[in-house]
């Protein structure tokens, strides 16, 4: 069983925490067993699907676990599209924080109060 389902979902941008579009595009190979050892049998490029004899396999339920896996892990917007948390990356780039550049003085401090 082969298919393919393009869709638009509607997510979270992991940059600026706005809302973003994100299109879905999962293609998948599918290949029938009955039996779990049937499984290396199949060949290359088929996943198995496990479907006891009698049992009933959902379709909708089936393209639906196949555009899960296919959900990005960090959905943001396109380099092309505008987003706000690309003005502070953009930033972050030209200055370098230094978290404990601070300590010296406060050291050297401590030492002449000594």
């Amino acid at each position: 069983m082969e298919g393919r389902a393009v869709v638009e979902v509607d997510m979270t941008c992991q940059r600026c925490l706005e809302a973003v579009t994100v299109r879905i595009d999962a293609e998948f190979r599918l290949g029938l067993v009955e039996a779990e050892q049937s499984m290396v049998g199949l060949p290359d490029g088929l996943d198995p699907l496990l479907v006891r004899r009698y049992d009933t396999c959902s379709l909708a339920r089936l393209i639906e676990d196949e555009l899960i896996l296919a959900l990005p892990i960090v959905p943001k917007h396109d380099e092309t599209e505008a987003c706000a948390g690309k003005k502070f990356i953009a930033d972050g780039a030209t200055r370098t924080r230094r978290a404990f550049s601070g300590l010296g003085a406060l050291w050297a401090r401590a030492k002449d109060q000594e």
